[in-house]
């Protein structure tokens, strides 16, 4: 029982004390409250309005001396790009490619096929593996000139409740800004596509 409520029942137990003790006086349950207050320096029903007003006084100032719990703030969204650096050529990107903490089951083709530039293959992972699978992508996205486009499919892997297109968005734009790019659902996977993609992935 909180402080609040204490003070409350005080409260309304000093209201009927108070009516037996000065405005009733005759009946049976009014007499005995007189007697007893009689032989009290103080009347129950001020005692008891005391206790009340100091219950709920503490309780409010327990309340206000409660830390403020911080708000709950969701993942960072990226606002703006850093400088990309050049582009590393083929055998560079293989390099990078490589260097990635993929979680398991997952992989990053280049030109595979050939019209997809970089190609994350996730195969039979739960959505949290494939979440961290897509965030490795948008690291190494964030450090190079835009392709034209990148794909990522789903083999086998469980069907989350939000669709794949928002998981994808949602791990990429933690990396890359959301302006600069959309994803677009498809078969198996989703298809990302970059509004101003880099000159360099042309040659």
């Amino acid at each position: 029982m909180n402080l609040n409520t204490v003070g409350i029942l005080a409260l309304a137990g000093a209201a009927g004390l108070a009516y037996a003790s000065v405005v009733d006086r005759t009946s049976v349950w009014a007499l005995s409250v007189v007697e007893v207050d009689s032989q009290l320096p103080t009347p129950l029903w001020a005692i008891l309005l005391a206790v009340g007003i100091l219950a709920l006084g503490v309780g409010r100032i327990r309340q206000m001396a409660k830390p403020s719990r911080p708000a709950v703030r969701g993942r960072p969204v990226v606002q703006r790009r850093a400088a990309p650096q050049a582009a590393p050529g083929r055998d560079g990107l293989v390099q990078r490619v490589r260097a990635l903490p993929l979680p398991t089951g997952c992989r990053i083709l280049v030109d595979d096929p050939p019209t997809i530039p970089l190609h994350l293959v996730v195969d039979e992972a739960p959505e949290k593996r494939v979440r961290r699978a897509v965030g490795a992508l948008g690291v190494l996205l964030a450090g190079l000139p835009l392709p034209p486009r990148v794909r990522v499919s789903m083999r086998r892997c469980p069907q989350p409740n939000t669709p794949w297109h928002h998981v994808v968005g949602a791990a990429l734009g933690e990396h890359l800004p959301r302006s600069e790019f959309k994803v677009v659902p498809g078969a198996d996977g989703v298809d990302v596509m970059f509004f101003r993609p880099d000159s360099s992935w042309r040659t």
